[in-house]
């Protein structure tokens, strides 16, 4: 049994970090408004306690009180609720304000701050600036509904909901046209693939549906060609295979008699023709399955000895059948590309013969132009029956390949193609 592995989702991964850092981001920048208020205070009591050490009468034993601050030459000389609060230790540190907050907790008003500032003066004398700073009575009494730490608090918990509400709310939203176009990969089949590709809304997905459509196409295209090149090596090599069998049956028979060994080579030689005809089918078939522009060479050919040769090697399609076959040819030499010529003229023939059970048939060539006629005396019912099979169709498309010029017509008892290289 394959083992199975927990995949992890897009969705939970997008979510939880998105989560994650919008929490990390809120801390740091809590923290940051913190130490700025901090800073800020610090920067806006330090001067003004500064300017209050420099009063004059401090000494030791005796500090001044200036607007609720005691101002004093010595740590001890400061009132000792404030000494107490600071643990009795004084700061080593000058120009730094120290504070503490007394009393209060998160859902509660404090009762006030202690504050203490140490500093030289411009004489050298060290002084200690500091005092307590109580909330009114009333404003420590009276009931609360909610610090200020607290708002903040509550504030940010419902803009962390409100943001993971607006992000599920954004994820659906996403979610929505991915599922879709999962939905729509998973249903393509020969017949939607080659429908319009649907609007996912998002421009990405469109892409990459016509990416995976475009992917499709082409293999769906590829294995059409394939099927089709089978379908035409199918009914191409009928014929050479036929002249193969026939003529090893015709073999055996004249060694079984003891005839004389020229008619053996030209039986061998016929064999030998047609499995090089089989041969020349497979390249052009596949050439033509692979839907190139690179057609094969072209050479040297007499037309005239094409049309007599399949005429021989199809002769056996009109077997016992009561046909006239009539053959015209005069000698025309013309540069071919030769397999394709001998399949399209091939086929021609054959659809002729095949087509034909009593009647005639003509084979007409004159320069690089070739008829064929063939006359039922049954009436056509059916023209695919006369030659729009599978043979015609490759016919039609490599004469559309090389530009020759194809026509055919059909009438009743009587079937005419032509063929002009």
């Amino acid at each position: 049994m394959k083992p199975t592995h927990i995949r992890p989702s897009l969705r939970l991964y997008f979510i939880v970090a998105t989560i994650f850092l919008v929490t990390i981001i809120t801390l740091a920048f809590s923290v940051l408004s913190i130490e700025n208020l901090h800073r800020g205070i610090n920067v806006g009591s330090a001067p003004i306690m500064g300017r209050l050490a420099m009063v004059e009468g401090v000494s030791d034993g005796h500090p001044v009180e200036v607007f609720d601050h005691v101002v004093a030459s010595r740590w001890q000389d400061l009132p000792a609720d404030l000494r107490e609060l600071f643990n009795n230790e004084p700061t080593q540190h000058f120009r730094q304000l120290q504070k503490k907050i007394i009393g209060g907790d998160l859902l509660s008003h404090p009762d006030g701050v202690g504050v203490y500032f140490r500093v030289l003066t411009e004489s050298g004398e060290e002084r200690f600036v500091g005092g307590l700073h109580y909330l009114p009575e009333e404003m420590r009494n009276e009931s609360v509904r909610a610090t200020p730490v607290a708002w903040v608090i509550l504030l940010a918990a419902g803009s962390l909901l409100l943001f993971i509400g607006g992000l599920l709310v954004v994820i659906r939203n996403i979610a929505r046209p991915v599922e879709s176009l999962k939905n729509w990969a998973k249903a393509l089949d020969e017949n939607s693939v080659k429908q319009p590709t649907p609007d996912f809304h998002y421009s990405e997905l469109n892409t990459l549906a016509e990416l995976v459509n475009a992917s499709l196409n082409s293999a769906h295209d590829a294995l059409s060609r394939e099927q089709k090149f089978l379908a035409h090596a199918s009914h191409e090599l009928r014929t050479p295979i036929s002249v193969i069998r026939a003529n090893t049956d015709l073999l055996k028979k004249l060694q079984q008699k003891g005839v004389a060994d020229e008619k053996q080579v030209e039986v061998l030689s016929r064999i030998d023709r047609a499995g090089k005809t089989m041969t020349n089918l497979t390249e052009t078939l596949l050439w033509l399955s692979r839907d190139n522009d690179n057609l094969p060479a072209s050479e040297t050919i007499e037309l005239d000895q094409v049309v007599t040769g399949l005429v021989a090697d199809l002769n056996y399609l009109l077997d016992k059948k009561p046909v006239e076959l009539v053959v015209k040819t005069e000698p025309f030499t013309i540069n071919l590309a030769f397999v394709p010529c001998q399949i399209v003229v091939g086929n021609l023939i054959r659809n002729a013969y095949q087509h034909t059970v009593s009647g005639q048939v003509e084979v007409l060539q004159t320069a690089g132009k070739i008829t064929i006629v063939n006359t039922s005396e049954e009436d056509v019912i059916d023209s695919g029956d006369l030659g729009f099979g599978l043979g015609l169709r490759l016919t039609r498309e490599l004469a559309e390949r090389y530009g020759w010029k194809y026509s055919d017509r059909v009438e009743s008892k009587r079937y005419e193609a032509c063929i002009e290289f």
